[in-house]
């Protein structure tokens, strides 16, 4: 049952790994076809190409890294919850003399 649960995470990992290597290189597309529909001229060619597979490969791998930094941060900044009162809202006060 372990081995099934590793692949079950690798298999999340890879899925969210290419999510987020999918939107790294859509925004760069993006932004090339406003600048080419509001009839700017950018400067394109190998170059860009190329910045565009490097910063798509840098993003997929420094996106995770990021997220469990300030995972980490945000556990040593925040104060921790607070443990559940044994008060219920929905208990009666039964008042008076009995």
């Amino acid at each position: 049952m372990f081995i099934f649960d590793i692949f079950k995470s690798e298999a999340r990992r890879l899925r969210t790994l290419s999510i987020v290597m999918a939107a790294g290189a859509a925004f760069p597309l993006g932004t090339l076809f406003l600048l080419l529909n509001l009839g700017r001229a950018p400067l394109t060619g190998w170059m860009t190409l190329w910045q565009w597979v490097v910063g798509t490969a840098a993003g997929g791998v420094l996106t995770p890294l990021l997220f469990r930094l300030f995972d980490r941060l945000r556990g040593a900044l925040e104060y921790p919850a607070l443990k559940q009162s044994s008060f219920r809202e929905d208990r009666e006060i039964k008042r008076g003399r009995q």
